[in-house]
């Protein structure tokens, strides 16, 4: 798999789509949630391109959430995670982590983040996280 930033647009494979278009596909909850929200256990929220309603069989959170160091995705087998993406609230790509259910957050900044996670059978899911 081929990802790629090439000026405003997001590159995957054979298709690009322009940044702003990717933020459309982000749920409105994550949108509008502002740096100092703290973990309101509301971490499960998840959307799976093409599901009616935004329904998925499983339901993952990050752990810890609040975080300093390092977060696991929880509630996906770690080998089925194909990639994680770390999210500003403005949709601006912070960090990628390919084929593992961890990763660092001890460079972030603290605030909020939306957290992206690709497993290999292409279900989408975004997760809230607070860096503290």
């Amino acid at each position: 798999m081929i990802v790629c930033v090439d000026g405003g647009g997001l590159c995957r494979t054979q298709y690009c789509i322009l940044a702003s278009d990717l933020l459309a596909d982000i749920p409105e909850v994550f949108r509008h949630l502002s740096d100092s929200s703290m973990a309101d256990n509301d971490t499960t929220r998840s959307l799976r391109f093409g599901d009616v309603g935004g329904q998925s069989s499983a339901k993952p959170y990050l752990a810890p959430n609040p975080a300093r160091d390092e977060v696991t995705v929880m509630g996906i087998p770690p080998g089925e995670v194909a990639e994680i993406m770390v999210l500003t609230m403005q949709g601006g790509q912070v960090a990628i982590y390919r084929n593992d259910c961890r990763f660092d957050v001890s460079r972030l900044a603290k605030a909020s983040y939306i957290v992206r996670v690709i497993t290999n059978d292409r279900k989408v899911h975004y997760l809230k996280l607070v860096r503290q």
